[in-house]
């Protein structure tokens, strides 16, 4: 399994839903499993409401949340605790 792991902080429900729509089409073409970690490292804006309804419409999405800013290397970090894969991607949701 691949397990992409992607902090956002205060990125916005627009530029999530086009990160996991670029991934998703991406992920279509290999015949590995895969998860996509997205950290919300305490936003403020609708971005966390977006990523709770994309997690809800696809089962290779994990929602991690953390009640305030801690940065992005705690992101990273909670993402690799959490991972299930044997090879870890990590990328920025800006693409």
């Amino acid at each position: 399994m691949i397990s992409i792991v992607i902090p956002v902080f205060n990125n916005g429900a627009a530029m999530v839903r086009e990160c996991h729509a670029a991934l998703g089409a991406a992920l279509a073409t290999l015949s590995e499993p895969a998860e996509i970690i997205f950290v919300d490292d305490g936003s403020r804006d609708d971005t966390l409401d977006a990523l709770k309804a994309i997690q809800r419409a696809d089962p290779r999405v994990r929602v991690l949340e953390f009640a305030a800013n801690f940065g992005q290397h705690a992101a990273f970090s909670a993402g690799f605790d959490a991972v299930r894969g044997d090879v870890v991607v990590t990328m920025d949701v800006d693409l």
